[in-house]
């Protein structure tokens, strides 16, 4: 679901610093559903309007640990953004 429906990000503002992991679903159910799952395997999730997400690097590693993707986009965001927080720490 999340190589379909799903992306990752960080915002500017916070100098990319907390990737965020989105799935997006118009169904309320499913939303309810994988909000709960989400919360019983650790994971912070929380929903806004067609949204299920969370944010941190913690979080984002555990989930690429665990769950991955088999998305281009997603798993190239996803190095672009540890490898930017490498970065930054190092400077």
């Amino acid at each position: 679901m999340f190589d379909t429906d799903g992306s990752i990000t960080a915002r500017k503002g916070e100098n990319y610093k907390y990737p965020y992991i989105f799935i997006t679903t118009t169904s309320k159910p499913l939303r309810r559903q994988l909000k709960i799952i989400l919360r019983q395997k650790g994971f912070p999730a929380s929903d806004i309007g067609n949204d299920i997400s969370f944010r941190g690097r913690k979080n984002a590693e555990e989930w690429f640990a665990i769950i991955g993707s088999n998305n281009k986009r997603n798993t190239d965001t996803y190095k672009k953004l540890l490898n930017a927080n490498r970065q930054s720490k190092g400077s």
